[in-house]
């Protein structure tokens, strides 16, 4: 599996890759997840699914207790990061 670009240069997905396997873990999860992202009337991300997540994650043969301390963070960003996109825009 490629991680960041895979190129040597100073783009985001290499200065925003996760560092640990257990960030690989989160980042595959959200990334392949799609369904597990909760939407509000506007459209706008609300939350995450995170039961459904930790399920995947079991399946997966995923830490799940690392997993349910990591994701709510990512939810948090998640929804920080849609919510200032959606006011730029």
């Amino acid at each position: 599996m490629a991680r960041g670009c895979g190129g040597d240069c100073d783009c985001p997905y290499d200065r925003n890759a996760p560092l640990t396997e257990a960030g690989w873990q989160t980042w595959e999860l959200l990334t392949g997840s799609i369904g597990a992202i909760r939407l509000g009337p506007r459209g706008g991300i609300t939350g995450l699914d995170l039961p459904a997540l930790l399920i995947q994650a079991q399946a997966l043969g995923y830490d799940q207790p690392l997993l349910a301390r990591l994701l709510p963070f990512a939810e948090r960003g998640m929804v920080a990061g849609a919510a200032k996109a959606q006011t730029e825009t």
